[in-house]
């Protein structure tokens, strides 16, 4: 016995030796188990739930330890303090870390910075409509174009206190979507273009052509003929050298500069035409620098277009470049030669991840000032130390808990495969103020910021210095007030125990629970949970319910407010003394039960006065009596009952009457119109039928409700052996004879019921339906065995005639409904009725013509059944008739065979219906086709037989599925042998010489298929995706056939393509690519990729 019963059975031991008039104060105790001594503190392990006053385990355990002090939840990085000479960070957006690493890049170019710094915005077209341009000079102007907002994010990741800078509001002025990833390269070009065209109408030289002098450089194509040797030029401006990395795994930057200016070949068909000649000649082609900036942008071609693939891959070569580089080897310049041509490594942008399709990216950037190299991360900034930072250890996003050596490099070179721009700056370039060159710098602002970005600065600063105050006082307050609370949660908790019973009140268990587990969502204390039908504390509640000090109770009142209180006056006497009734009966009518079932065992002697009582009824009797005694008790104690309590009505005295309802039933009975149940003929010879028929249907409405035990107390004892007609049921099934004794004992508890004795005869009308329900069941099974008797093959589907076969001149056709249902009779007439109407209206059309052309196959599954001549004879004397359909095999005087149908078939009818449900049948949702997958295409042949003959044929206007295979999941069959009708036929072979066989429409699953869900209105994309799915083979590796089609249209449907249902297709699988992130890649192209279009970088 478990805890909670021998809880429970002491709690109420007392009630079999008590009687309701006796029940004391000790007995209430008792009941609600006040009377169990608290439990000592430390010896509980865990709350005893079957002690009220045991308040161990409830969540006690944190307050009575001393405080911890624990730190709050990691901060936003944008919500720190900046420490002093540290870079801010940038915060990532959700795939902007592209254009993070280049803003820091741009940042910490200083001549950049003070131009965006120097830009004015009168003179940018994008700001004419601002409403705030008038507030300029005092400080109010907020910009609204790009520039502008580039001008503010870069003086607070100067000046900010912040250690790290939202850059939304520039992000938004470009039209960026934050949530896709975009190509890197294309955004530092189309930016710096925006750049350049709204710097050049600004007055200031410095600033509009910070662009074109920074990063503008000049090289020229040259042609030289091979004859004459004169060059022609075409000279060009570039903002960054693209260098291809071939596909070598390591290549040094020297071996990419040589790559991409040495001279080309042009010989053969791409001879150049040389003008000098007049005539073509082979000749060189080749880039030659002119003219390099200052900042010089190499562009390392990580991401290329697979022509295999279709798609965009990285290129993981590992690049060797240099910290320091001369350059004048490369320039070609005329007359002086640039003074200074050397270059000093100042950032590497990497670009981590196997794929370009996601990845991140990072940048590595040099001080100008100090010389100190730092990583930025979005809004993680870090010092490099020393001078090698070791590029080439970048780990992937993937095996990022993965570390593997990095690539072995020189002295004064680097060496990274992730590394996809580099940025070199000329040793000459001049150097601005030492104010705007320290990016770092907390200095005063004044000096290089013009005056409305001062008052945003100060008010950002301002605001964020009052929010970090605000913050750290609201940490000591919450801090304090966590003191407070720990000294006062202890306090109370100490004094919860209760001593004495007047000095104690009951709460829920669970509240007291939440209340010690600090449950921020604690409402008022609801003691509705515990309280009984009369609005007092429920005896049988006693596990939800702890008693605790008064003092406390009040405190807690106070605070979280709630009720109803309960005391030691709100013990309920009335349900002690309902249970303790409850419980005496119970043992009273075991006693009498044990009577009962001891009689029972007695056999009935005739002459022995004996009852009909319902079994339903002498199964639950004492349910019954239960369930009224105790609402007389209720009554006599003026007790209002939970459901009047609930619906709000005035408290009244509960009605013993024994309910006298009964069901209602739903007539469950066929109605067709065609069937009956027996012969027309049988029917003709009844009399008064309709009389003894609605009789009939009256008394099986009556046997058709519900058995349950649920509906004993729906309906009065003893009234389940009552017919419809109230009298003792003809059906000897529901009632059985009992002693005399026994239904004494049974009606002391129920002197309403209805009494039937032995010698009372049961109800004439049901016995005369029941009688004549037989008659009508054995009529029906004479019936079914004379027509099974006669039609013995018809109904074992055996020897079934060939209208094309020899001698077989004429045949009937029954729709194959008709003979289903024939069938089902034969097979069991008590509850089929029999078939009356032989209707072959559904295999005509409206102009009465047939609706489908004749085959010579045998098919079970098709829509209709021929018969022999004298199985219809047979059947037309049981049932009418319709509509007749006859086919008729005429042997012409020249030897040729044709088949007649009556009616004829109606051409432009069959047509419509075969293009309906091959229409229909490329109109379907989740249905399985398969895919099998193959070596080589020379094992098509093989495959080819496994796939169903219906599967491997093309459609046409002459098939007809109701006489080929009747599965809805596969495609019919065109039989080139099927007889026109009314038409001359060389051969019937194989039907004509009576061999024909039913073929299969299970569909056998081969090895290396499986089995795809697919819908018709899928792609042949979506199919391969599907099929990446299963096989793990990428659709452009997929070459796919049906029925010997090659499918190649990847965005045609699969209706279409003509793919049924049930279609096997079969897969050819090239090779497998070597990169494991290919089939990934391929998944993320199903969304097309625009770039930045609609974006302010393609609207300039």
């Amino acid at each position: 016995m478990s805890k909670m019963d021998q809880a429970s059975k002491e709690a109420w031991q007392w009630v079999d030796s008590t009687e309701a008039q006796a029940i004391t104060i000790d007995h209430m105790h008792t009941s609600y188990r006040l009377k169990v001594p608290k439990c000592k503190p430390g010896k509980c392990k865990k709350n005893c739930r079957v002690n009220p006053r045991c308040l161990a385990g409830l969540g006690e355990k944190a307050w009575l330890e001393d405080l911890k002090v624990t730190n709050e939840e990691p901060e936003d990085p944008c919500d720190v303090v900046r420490t002093e000479g540290n870079f801010v960070g940038l915060t990532n957006l959700g795939a902007t870390c592209y254009i993070n690493s280049l803003l820091q890049l741009w940042f910490h170019n200083p001549i950049f910075r003070k131009a965006i710094y120097s830009w004015v915005p009168f003179f940018d077209p994008s700001e004419k409509g601002n409403r705030t341009l008038d507030l300029l000079e005092k400080g109010g102007f907020i910009p609204s174009s790009p520039v502008g907002k580039l001008q503010l994010l870069f003086a607070l990741m100067q000046f900010s206190k912040r250690s790290c800078v939202n850059p939304t509001l520039l992000i938004a002025s470009l039209g960026i979507d934050t949530t896709t990833q975009q190509d890197a390269q294309e955004f530092s070009k189309l930016f710096l273009n925006l750049l350049e065209e709204k710097l050049s109408l600004q007055t200031d030289p410095e600033v509009s052509t910070m662009v074109p002098n920074q990063f503008r450089g000049e090289y020229e194509y040259v042609t030289r003929c091979s004859k004459c040797q004169k060059e022609s030029s075409s000279p060009s401006a570039f903002y960054e050298l693209d260098l291809s990395l071939g596909s070598k795994s390591d290549v040094t930057l020297d071996e990419c500069l040589a790559e991409f200016l040495h001279e080309e070949k042009l010989e053969g068909t791409d001879q150049y035409f040389c003008e000098n000649c007049s005539s073509k000649q082979n000749a060189t082609r080749s880039i030659r620098l002119r003219h390099l900036p200052a900042m010089l942008n190499i562009q390392l071609l990580r991401f290329v277009f697979d022509r295999k693939t279709g798609l965009k891959k990285k290129v993981s070569s590992t690049v060797h470049f240099p910290f320091s580089i001369d350059m004048s080897n490369y320039v070609k310049t005329q007359g002086a030669a640039q003074s200074n041509q050397n270059y000093d490594l100042s950032a590497v942008l990497i670009h981590r991840g196997p794929s370009a399709y996601s990845g991140h990216y990072i940048a590595h950037i040099k001080d100008p000032i100090s010389g100190t190299w730092y990583k930025f991360n979005d809004e993680i900034v870090q010092k490099i130390e020393g001078t090698n930072f070791k590029l080439g250890i970048e780990e992937d996003l993937e095996d990022s808990k993965k570390s593997r050596a990095g690539p072995k490099v020189g002295k004064g070179s680097h060496g990274s495969s992730n590394a996809y721009m580099l940025v070199y700056s000329r040793r000459d370039a001049a150097k601005p103020e030492s104010n705007v060159t320290n990016s770092n710098a907390l200095a005063d602002p004044s000096a290089v910021l013009p005056p409305w970005v001062q008052t945003t600065l100060f008010n950002e600063n301002e605001n964020f210095e009052k929010w970090n105050r605000d913050k750290n006082s609201r940490k000591d307050e919450s801090l304090k007030k966590s003191r407070e609370k720990h000294s006062k949660m202890k306090r109370q908790y100490s004094n919860l125990p209760c001593d004495s019973l007047d000095k104690g009140e009951f709460l829920p268990t669970q509240w007291l629970m939440s209340w010690l587990g600090n449950d921020e969502k604690l409402g008022p204390i609801d003691n509705s949970i515990l309280l009984c039908e009369h609005g007092k504390l429920n005896p049988e509640k006693f596990r939800e319910y702890k008693l605790v000090s008064s003092s406390v109770a009040n405190e807690l009142y106070e605070e979280y407010s709630g009720g109803k209180r309960l005391d030691e006056t709100s013990l309920c006497w009335e349900c002690v003394t309902t249970k303790c009734l409850t419980s005496q009966l119970r043992s009273q009518l075991d006693h009498e039960s044990k009577l009962i079932t001891n009689m029972m065992k007695n056999k009935i002697e005739p002459g022995q006065p004996s009852f009909w009582i319902g079994k339903e009824s002498l199964r639950s009797w004492k349910k019954m009596v239960l369930d009224r005694r105790i609402s007389s008790d209720r009554e006599s104690v003026k007790v209002r009952t939970c459901s009047e309590k609930a619906t709000g009505n005035q408290c009244e005295n509960l009605s013993l009457a024994p309910s006298k309802a009964r069901y209602k039933f739903e007539r469950k009975r066929s109605n067709g119109q065609c069937n009956g149940a027996g012969s027309l003929e049988y029917f003709d010879r009844q009399p008064d039928r309709s009389e003894w028929q609605a009789e009939f249907e009256k008394t099986l409405e009556w046997e058709n409700r519900p058995s349950s035990s649920s509906s004993v107390g729906e309906i009065g004892f003893n009234e389940d052996l009552l017919c419809p007609h109230d009298k003792l049921t003809a059906d000897e099934g529901p009632r059985r004879l009992i002693p005399a004794a026994v239904w004494e004992i049974l009606h002391r508890h129920f002197p309403e019921a209805v009494e039937f004795s032995s010698s009372d005869s049961p109800c004439e009308k049901c016995i005369r339906m029941v009688e004549q329900e037989g008659q009508t069941k054995e009529s029906n099974k004479q019936l079914a065995m004379q027509q099974k008797s006669v039609l013995q093959d018809l109904f074992r589907s055996k020897n079934r005639p060939d209208p094309f076969a020899e001698g077989n001149n004429e045949i009937y056709v029954i729709a194959k409904e008709v003979i289903d249902k024939w069938r089902a009779f034969v097979r069991d007439p008590s509850r089929k009725e029999p078939v009356t109407c032989l209707s072959n209206a559904q295999l005509l059309c409206h102009h009465e013509g047939l609706l489908h052309r004749p085959s010579p196959d045998i098919e079970s599954e098709s829509r209709f059944v021929y018969l022999w001549p004298f199985e219809w004879d047979a059947l037309s004397r049981f049932a009418k008739v319709d509509r007749i359909v006859l086919l008729r095999r005429i042997v012409h005087e020249d030897g040729n065979v044709s088949l007649n149908t009556e009616p004829a078939v109606c051409e432009s009818c069959l047509e419509d219906r075969l293009e309906e449900e091959r229409r229909s049948q490329l109109v379907y949702s989740r249905a399985a086709i398969y895919v099998r997958q193959v070596d080589k295409i020379g094992a098509l042949t093989d495959i080819l037989m496994d796939v169903p003959s219906t599967l491997a044929s093309s459609s046409s206007t002459a098939e007809d599925p109701d006489f080929q295979m009747g599965s809805e999941t596969k495609r019919p069959r065109l039989d080139s042998q099927a007889l026109a009708v009314s038409c001359p036929s060389p051969t019937l072979s194989p039907a004509a010489t009576g061999q024909a066989s039913r073929r299969s429409s299970r569909q056998r699953r081969g090895r290396g298929e499986k089995e795809i869900t697919v819908s018709s209105d899928q792609t042949l994309l979506d199919l391969k995706r599907d099929i990446m799915k299963k096989f793990q083979v990428a659709p452009f590796d997929q070459h796919l056939t049906c029925n010997g089609r090659d499918l190649n249209d990847n965005q045609a449907t699969l209706a279409s393509l003509r793919i049924f249902p049930g279609t096997v297709i079969i897969l050819q699988a090239d090779e497998p690519s070597e990169d494991p992130s290919l089939m990934e890649d391929y998944a993320r192209t199903a969304i097309p990729e625009e770039g930045f279009k609609g974006t302010e970088l393609l609207r300039s």
